[in-house]
């Protein structure tokens, strides 16, 4: 969309596929930019159908966090909709490509 800003991040957990499980990958972020405080938790895990479940757990404060905490369930219903916009883009340029 027109609006746009760098949401950087830290990684604090990586676990690719096959470590330790042989059937999904994690990885876990907090954020760290001027703008958004949080963090986020990412899971893959395949089923025995060999598609994938993906299971994307986030908590997005926008800062700074005291007032930002008050502002979450405003901030919610939007997140989650550019988010789901997001992951539905991303599923489908993944089952094109397949």
């Amino acid at each position: 969309g027109p609006v746009a800003f760098l949401d950087s991040m830290l990684v604090t957990v990586w676990e690719p596929p096959h470590s330790p499980s042989p059937s999904g990958a994690r990885f876990a972020v907090r954020k760290t930019g001027r703008l958004l405080a949080g963090w986020a938790e990412v899971q893959a895990v395949t089923r025995a159908d060999g598609r994938i479940d993906l299971t994307w757990t986030e908590e997005i404060i926008p800062r700074p966090e005291v007032l930002g905490r008050l502002l979450v369930p405003l901030a919610n219903p939007v997140t989650s909709r550019l988010f789901g916009r997001a992951v539905a883009g991303m599923a489908g340029a993944a089952e094109a490509a397949s």
